[in-house]
């Protein structure tokens, strides 16, 4: 995953985060690991050309609440739709998103960003005497 550095605008490959709704929401370059024992810093120079990153919020495989008109928000993963070959599009003007819903029945769309909410589990919902300790 790619993320641009608040302070020097370049982008970092980061291996520290899988998705966008990880990174926290002001990233510098001393943030970014070249390895375990080096920090990256803005003065290393950026390696690939920035024009192949975008700000995309979700990648395939990431796990969303999603919410159709008239629907209950309900749990989805972002993937390839397998007709256009693509997880994502309009990206500069209305970012859409192709996700697959959970379920008995394969049901698939695309839907808008503002649709979309990373997942998470309610605290109310986890039941300790339902956890599984290891």
């Amino acid at each position: 995953m790619s993320v641009e550095c608040e302070k020097c605008n370049k982008w970092r490959v980061v291996k520290e985060y899988q998705e966008m709704c990880e990174v926290p929401e002001y990233f510098e370059c001393s943030m970014w690991s070249l390895s375990e024992e080096e920090k990256g810093n803005c003065y290393i120079p950026q390696l690939e050309d920035d024009s192949e990153f975008t700000n995309e919020r979700y990648t395939p495989g990431s796990l969303v609440w999603a919410k159709m008109k008239g629907h209950p928000r309900w749990p989805a993963m972002v993937e390839d739709d397998p007709i256009q070959l693509l997880y994502c599009k309009n990206l500069d003007t209305d970012p859409r998103y192709h996700v697959v819903f959970f379920g008995k029945k394969v049901t698939r769309t695309w839907l808008a960003d503002r649709n979309l909410e990373p997942f998470s589990i309610p605290p109310s919902v986890c039941i300790p005497q339902y956890l599984v300790y290891i």
